[in-house]
């Protein structure tokens, strides 16, 4: 009886295991502190003189009605840099309210590369009363789902220690 229930409960293990999605992504957070969120995580700085954020934002499985399904037909949607810049504004108008009386200016977008992936990126600067805030986010599609990841931080308070953070947090992502 003991040895059909530890076998029981083998099985029921595995196949859990089993059920648990394999992670999109992994990352070492060394010198960050790291809070999970309804859809990823938020990363801040911990060894920076001053408050620097990254937020990496996971969507729900893409349907057959979505607009893309894969990296390549994301890709092809900004590929001038017309498309890339109208997208860019209408990603940044979407996350904040139009009554905060704000102004926005996309600085520069481009196709980059993360964790081993081709991806959108943009980088603005959000004037939020009474300091600008930088933004650099980068966009892209991996197994059918939007993968969003934003650096944000006040205007000024971007330094050597803070490029080196990011710069290590951003080299180590990795997806799976």
């Amino acid at each position: 009886m003991a040895r059909a229930l530890s076998f029981i409960i083998a099985v029921l293990l595995a196949a859990a295991a089993a059920a648990q999605p394999k992670p999109l992504y992994t990352l070492s957070s060394t010198g960050w502190q790291r809070n999970a969120t309804p859809d990823g995580e938020v990363f801040a700085c911990s060894v920076c003189d001053r408050q620097i954020q990254v937020q990496i934002g996971v969507g729900p499985p893409l349907t057959a009605k979505a607009p893309f399904r894969t990296n390549e037909q994301f890709l092809a949607s900004v590929r001038t840099p017309e498309q890339q810049r109208s997208f860019a504004e209408s990603i940044l108008k979407s996350q904040i309210p139009l009554q905060s009386g704000y102004s926005l200016k996309i600085e520069r977008t481009a196709i980059t590369k993360l964790g081993g992936l081709d991806a959108f990126q943009f980088m603005a600067i959000v004037d939020l009363k009474p300091v600008p805030t930088r933004d650099t986010t980068i966009l892209l599609i991996h197994r059918q789902r939007l993968v969003k990841v934003s650096l944000n931080y006040h205007e000024g308070s971007f330094n050597e220690k803070a490029r080196s953070a990011v710069n290590s947090l951003f080299a180590s992502i990795k997806f799976q």
